[in-house]
């Protein structure tokens, strides 16, 4: 990986900061790391790459949790593909061009894994057509999409009962056939390309499912879905810590904080080693659990010792406290997470 011009396009994405979080979507930006190579580490390693594309997402984050997020979700698809259950030649194509940044895209399993956990009903029906399947129905939330991106699906077969088995994952393409209609205003990431997407009809060709029977892909892919997730709240964490080492003076309290966030971060990294076991997702959703409440704890830390100016408006600090709120409620929440594990 070329660092040099990596670190460049991260010393212009700083200034950019207050602007996207205003609205701006950061499409140069991501573009930039990926010609640099910042989403190439599965295609260079495979699923071994996992480790790399964790701390690269920490790394965004850590400069702007806005853009990680969107670094998150492109490193997703990546992963989804990487993990096809049913690999074709266009989906290969795919990886390529969303590894190297020529495409972008996002993740569309916020609601479908609500759905498995019973916390919400599945959005999405699909039904098997010739050379496909047609799709119907609205998901709320789909981040890091424009128009040309792609971002993947789960829907459940029409008259089927409600389970994995009985669902299809499948690559959407956001095209004319698509409808993206804005969302309400959020408190942060207002530039993270977030849409509601509403399906009509659409169709998607059989070289777009990654697996007829979610059940097939979803253990191969969740785990480290949420680790890729993990690397998000390292960046919010070690920013916090940054800032708050500036004016703080109680040392050996912020070293705790450090030691507490440097051990979660060495366990993602093992856990990256280990993402297929069979106990993958609880180690790993354990950990984001942990997490959670460490990047909230130094988050508002940084912004009592930033004073005033941490809390101007545009202020890295308050930025960062509201992103790291987000952290604690995108799926997996906190609260999803609880009910996982117990």
């Amino acid at each position: 990986m070329q660092h040099a011009p990596i670190e460049s396009t991260l010393a212009l994405l700083k200034p950019l900061r207050a602007q996207i979080h205003s609205g701006m979507y950061p499409g140069e930006i991501l573009r930039k790391l990926g010609e640099n190579g910042f989403y190439s580490a599965f295609m260079r390693g495979g699923i071994s790459g996992l480790a790399e594309m964790t701390m690269n997402i920490a790394k965004v984050s850590k400069v702007c949790g806005n853009t990680g997020f969107c670094v998150w979700a492109q490193a997703s698809l990546i992963w989804y593909l990487l993990n096809s259950c049913n690999p074709k030649p266009s989906q290969k194509e795919l990886f390529a061009k969303l590894s190297s940044g020529e495409i972008l895209g996002g993740t569309g399993l916020s609601n479908p894994l609500k759905a498995f956990a019973g916390l919400e009903k599945i959005r999405l029906k699909a039904r098997y057509v010739e050379n496909g399947i047609i799709i119907n129905g609205t998901l709320s939330w789909v981040s890091n999409l424009q128009v040309g991106h792609y971002f993947a699906v789960i829907a459940q077969i029409e008259d089927s009962t409600f389970c994995a088995q009985n669902c299809v994952f499948a690559l959407i393409h956001c095209n004319e056939a698509l409808k993206l209609k804005p969302t309400p205003p959020f408190s942060a990431y207002e530039g993270s390309g977030t849409f509601a997407t509403i399906f009509k009809d659409y169709f998607v060709s059989e070289e777009n499912i990654l697996s007829n029977a979610a059940s097939d892909i979803l253990p191969k892919i969740t785990a480290g879905f949420v680790l890729m997730q993990c690397g998000m709240g390292l960046g919010l964490g070690e920013c916090a810590i940054k800032e708050i080492a500036k004016s703080y003076l109680q040392k050996e309290y912020l070293q705790s904080l450090q030691s507490r966030l440097q051990s979660l971060r060495e366990q993602i990294l093992y856990l990256a080693d280990k993402i297929h076991d069979t106990d993958a997702l609880d180690s790993v959703l354990r950990v984001k659990f942990d997490l959670i409440p460490l990047v909230n704890e130094l988050a508002n830390l940084c912004v009592m010792h930033c004073g005033a100016n941490g809390y101007l408006h545009g202020a890295a600090a308050s930025k960062l406290l509201i992103e790291s709120a987000f952290f604690s409620i995108v799926s997996p929440s906190n609260g999803h997470i609880q009910k996982l594990l117990n």
